[in-house]
């Protein structure tokens, strides 16, 4: 490494080396400055410290490219009557580009957003802010204005607020009152902060999405004092080099802005935190006989996966839990809370470490059951069905005597799909005519999809069945490459007699079958024909979004009588092979007169991974290369 330093104390120099690259004084004490040496064309990281004895306390000023031999360079930072020193690192040397991992958050327009989701675009900027700090407004304007320059230039601009608490409403009214047209999302639990490096308001990662690689970090631009030049504006600089494919320099500036709240350095113990988190959180998947793809069964799995469970938390997709948080409660939810994400990242960002104690896992695993709910007082079987290898398999209708010669209460009806590998979903009628309940698109009385957990019914309800009636399977069934069979199956579970009588609770819908995607349309916004409304005073306990592979995203609203609004259920990030029933931790009284509202949207570009073909257009279809938008609730009259 090629490096020279200096001792200056405005007006006096101390030599500490005499080679190349060099820098020597020029000016009084009154405007001090230095003049680089060195070779021409080549380009030298300038750092300044305070105190040489601290070797972490160089911080980089400048990345310089010489165009001549001896060139004047001035530290615009200001010396502000301190001694100082200087080091010139020849570049070449400087430490590789960080790499930036995906991650997923939601913006104030409860729109979801992904980095590796824009992997068309040349670059993406984050913006990372505390929104208490002094000089918020000139760092979000200044940033607004490079979003406008640059809006044109296939880069995309992020702003990232570093906050604990709700934000929401708050990064709302910024973004209205300041006029700011790039997305404001929050860090809650800063992890992502922390994974950029970044340490200060206002600093800001420059990202190039071919490798996701950083290009530039630090502040938008230089802050001069006052009367001494204009600021240097790096980040501008920085968008230009490489959008003309040169160098960029420098690849790291100062930040000066309010420190962020980085959160704690504390390492969590293995036996006495993340494995009760990992127990509670995630072995009911990650066990035996269960949908997890792998069995986390003791320490030395743990630690083996350990990078790809923080990969899988930060990125969103694990746990597989999509409801905003924004809005309502679900008593089913299995996210992990703020602090239980902190701590478990950062006991992987410590290594793993083992610690002492017994291993809750080795004694704890699960395996999967036939009836997670226990033994049903009924079991119907489905006849065996025989798959070809492949090609679309139409949906098959299938009818089975009700055991029941009288009328019964269930309190629980659960259907177990006899091949996991080829059952679509599977819907029961209690009748024997599929359209009178348009073919599932006005509801079901039992219904099974993938990623969806065994459950009763909601306290105090209860489904009712008709003597006799006839119960009709749907079954979906999709091909693997090889021949399979499948018999699936349904428990019914009776509700105890005697006591009050049980709400009846229904299944009903919101639904649009009229779909019209065009080809290559990223987002095309869907709502319900016609809002469903509640005859007499309801309960809502219950809520289940339906899309296809292009499903984007998912929204129930309430319309009262007096037309004020209130969104139910907001899934900004809707997953077809999790298609989750949201079960309100407190359930929703409505009156009579309310409306349902769905509302979502559809992504058909070649950005969705799971796009089967985005030159197509999509109507509504049964298969799942087409589409559906169906909102599916449960709910009870209520006296």
């Amino acid at each position: 490494m090629i490096c020279w330093s200096l001792f200056l104390t405005l007006g006096s120099t101390f030599l500490l080396a005499q080679r190349l690259p060099a820098f020597q004084m020029s000016g009084g004490k009154s405007d001090p400055s230095l003049v680089l040496r060195g070779q021409i064309g080549s380009t030298y990281s300038v750092l300044t410290s305070t105190n040489l004895a601290d070797p972490n306390g160089w911080k980089l000023a400048d990345s310089v490219r010489l165009t001549s031999r001896v060139q004047p360079w001035v530290d615009r930072a200001g010396f502000g009557g301190k001694s100082r020193y200087y080091r010139a690192l020849l570049e070449g040397n400087h430490p590789a580009a960080a790499w930036i991992n995906d991650f997923r958050l939601i913006d104030h327009t409860d729109r979801t957003q992904s980095l590796y989701y824009y992997s068309k675009d040349s670059a993406s900027v984050l913006l990372f802010f505390d929104p208490t700090c002094h000089n918020l407004d000139e760092v979000l304007l200044g940033f607004q204005a490079l979003h406008q320059t640059f809006s044109d230039r296939n880069i995309r601009f992020w702003g990232i607020a570093r906050g604990n608490g709700n934000l929401r409403e708050s990064l709302r009214t910024l973004a209205r009152v300041k006029q700011l047209t790039f997305p404001l999302m929050q860090d809650q639990t800063g992890i992502l902060t922390a994974d950029c490096g970044v340490q200060h308001s206002g600093e800001v990662v420059a990202v190039r999405t071919d490798t996701f690689g950083v290009f530039y970090q630090g502040d938008i631009a230089s802050h001069p004092p006052a009367g001494s030049g204009n600021p240097i504006p790096w980040l501008a600089n920085s968008l230009n080099a490489f959008l003309n494919d040169q160098n960029v320099a420098p690849l790291r500036m100062p930040a000066i802005g309010c420190p962020l709240e980085l959160g704690s350095s504390e390492i969590p113990d293995y036996a006495k935190v993340i494995a009760p988190i990992l127990l509670n959180r995630c072995v009911h998947c990650h066990s035996v006989g269960n949908i997890g793809s792998w069995v986390m069964k003791n320490y030395e799995t743990i630690q083996r996966d350990a990078d790809s469970i923080k990969t899988e938390l930060v990125a969103g997709r694990m746990p597989p839990w999509h409801a905003d948080p924004h809005y309502s409660k679900f008593s089913n939810d299995i996210s992990l809370s703020d602090l239980e994400k902190t701590k478990l990242v950062a006991w992987i960002e410590a290594g793993a470490p083992r610690g002492t104690g017994p291993d809750p896992l080795t004694n704890s695993v699960t395996t999967g059951v036939d009836w997670p709910l226990g033994a049903p007082d009924a079991i119907l079987t489905i006849p065996l069905q025989s798959l070809p290898e492949d090609g679309l398999v139409d949906y098959r209708y299938i009818n089975l005597v009700n055991p029941f010669k009288t009328n019964v209460w269930l309190k629980a009806a659960v259907i177990k799909p006899g091949n996991r590998r080829v059952v679509h979903h599977a819907l029961v009628f209690a009748s024997s005519n599929p359209w009178e309940n348009l073919g599932g698109l006005a509801g079901y009385f039992a219904g099974y999809v993938p990623g969806q957990d065994s459950s009763f019914f909601p306290d105090g309800t209860a489904k009712k069945l008709l003597g006799g009636v006839t119960l009709q399977f749907q079954m979906h069934y999709i091909t693997t490459g090889q021949p399979e069979t499948d018999q699936t199956q349904i428990g019914l579970y009776l509700a105890k007699s005697g006591g009050t009588a049980p709400r009846e609770l229904f299944t009903k819908t919101s639904y649009n079958p009229v779909l019209s995607i065009p080809p290559y349309s990223p987002e095309t916004i869907v709502t319900g024909l016609s809002d469903f409304q509640f005859a007499k005073r309801s309960t809502i306990y219950e809520l289940t979004p339906h899309m296809h592979l292009r499903g984007s995203w998912f929204r129930y609203e309430l319309i009262y009588p007096d037309n004020t609004k209130e969104v139910l259920l907001s899934v900004p990030r809707y997953e077809f092979h999790w298609q989750t029933l949201y079960r309100l931790s407190q359930p929703k009284v409505v009156p009579a007169g309310t409306k349902l509202r769905c509302v979502g949207a559809f992504d058909n570009s070649e950005l969705n991974p799971e796009n089967p073909d985005p030159s197509q257009s999509v109507k509504f279809g049964e298969q799942t290369m087409d589409e559906m938008f169906i909102g599916y609730f449960n709910y009870a009259e209520t006296p």
